[in-house]
């Protein structure tokens, strides 16, 4: 047996005890206690916690957490993981400590292409759980929206069908739904789409002149998305408004807030039927008031009666 095999072996037999001596771990591996000495002094400088006891009923024991043994990770599956760690970095989570020590481990390894293409999935990604079903085409789109590609598609809008170019800003998860905000080269305008609506597609690889989203990225795409359809939506929001509203994928890209923990949506959007932003904002209730435009305010009214109607139908 190798060396190394046995350092394997023997890290995954200490991680199994809960106590150990020098003659147990010599007999189990048919070495000498000199042997496995020099081996525990190696798997104590790879950072296990390995510490004495002495006594009649002396030996070794872990001090703290057991260490797992080598696993060999495709880069796929290492930036998969660092990217699910993201949510468990932030100072408010009980994993912190843990998951800022596995994301140093990991890209400590990660070869440097690999870590720009996390950096790109990072900044084209973006969702919550739990998670939708999974689309059609999901994939491609990531792709597309990390390298900066094209997709040549056929979507379905109503009863509509739209054959189209797009480019591909990033995708989000909203309301149990893949949304994806892009250029479409066919109307030259800004857009989004559900993906559950495409038919087909495919990457375009030798188109010219795609757009340079280098600066243009998932969490603040409404803001440098301009478009001539959009509408410009201002709404006052209460300290419990502001705060349900910095949650949400596309709002919070538009919320100021002020000193008091209250705020205000302002700024343009494109899609708001399609994101359904009215039937949110009523959601709110009294922590929502809408300034402009007039007419969107005749929109949520006729949602909150909608809703109201739906409910008493419920109940009779």
């Amino acid at each position: 047996m190798t060396k190394i095999k046995r350092l394997e072996l023997l890290l995954l037999s200490i991680n199994s005890k809960q106590h150990f001596t020098l003659k147990e771990l010599a007999e189990e591996f048919n070495v000498s206690t000199r042997t496995i000495q020099r081996d525990l002094i190696k798997l104590t400088e790879m950072g296990l916690p390995i510490v004495s006891e002495f006594g009649p009923n002396g030996g070794y024991r872990l001090e703290d957490d057991r260490i797992l043994p080598p696993i060999g990770l495709t880069e796929m599956e290492a930036m998969t993981i660092l990217q699910v760690l993201d949510p468990h970095l932030h100072d408010h989570s009980p994993f912190k400590h843990a998951a800022r020590s596995a994301l140093r481990k990991l890209l400590e390894y990660l070869p440097q292409d690999a870590a720009h293409i996390l950096s790109e999935r990072k900044k084209r990604v973006l969702y919550q759980l739990p998670m939708p079903e999974n689309a059609s085409y999901l994939d491609l789109f990531i792709e597309a929206s990390v390298k900066q590609q094209v997709v040549s598609l056929t979507l379905f809008q109503g009863e509509e069908i739209i054959q189209s170019c797009l480019q591909p800003v990033g995708l989000f998860t909203m309301y149990g739904r893949w949304y994806c905000p892009a250029f479409c080269f066919t109307r030259k305008d800004y857009t989004v789409f559900k993906l559950e609506d495409v038919q087909s597609a495919s990457i375009i690889h030798d188109i010219l002149g795609p757009k340079d989203f280098s600066d243009v990225t998932i969490l603040n795409w409404v803001k440098n998305t301009p478009s001539s359809r959009q509408i410009f939506l201002h709404v006052l929001l209460t300290k419990d408004g502001a705060h349900h509203t910095a949650l949400h994928p596309v709002l919070s890209q538009l919320l100021i807030l002020n000193g008091d923990g209250s705020g205000e949506i302002k700024g343009g959007l494109i899609g708001e039927e399609l994101l359904g932003i009215a039937e949110y904002i009523s959601g709110l209730k009294e922590h929502a008031a809408i300034v402009e435009p007039v007419s969107f305010i005749d929109r949520v009214a006729e949602t909150t009666v909608s809703l109201s109607q739906h409910h008493l139908l419920s109940i009779t």
